[in-house]
């Protein structure tokens, strides 16, 4: 874990990402999503990337492995709670599939220095 002054809020508002998605994928469809197949794929995309972002930014480098393995299980979890609660949802491989593309995504730019989001947030308010 990274030397972060705010670290238990930065893994509660994780939690909080992990639960807001959990109840955005299991809230019923009444219609209103949108019918174009690539728009479902993308808010999926940037959900997972979202999180995985979000992680990778309170973890050191050497633990993002760590972090796609939970955000799999996580998406695997995620979209089988959606075929077995949700009964007006489906689980859908090309969800999973947006989702971990989505973690790959925001793995890569981590690498790029995207991971130091946290660090910058807490120095730039002088909390380091």
């Amino acid at each position: 874990m990274r030397a972060l002054r705010l670290a238990p809020l930065w893994w509660c508002g994780g939690f909080l990402i992990m639960g807001l998605i959990v109840v955005g994928m299991l809230l019923p469809d009444n219609g209103t999503t949108a019918p174009v197949f690539w728009f479902d794929k993308a808010m999926h995309f940037t959900a997972f990337g979202g999180l995985t972002g979000w992680y990778c930014g309170l973890v050191e480098r050497r633990h993002f492995w760590l972090v796609v393995l939970v955000v799999t299980v996580f998406a695997a979890g995620t979209e089988w709670l959606q075929g077995l609660l949700a009964p007006t949802r489906v689980a859908d491989w090309h969800d999973f599939i947006a989702d971990l593309v989505g973690a790959g995504a925001a793995v890569a730019l981590s690498l790029l220095g995207a991971d130091r989001w946290s660090a910058f947030i807490e120095s730039r308010f002088g909390l380091h």
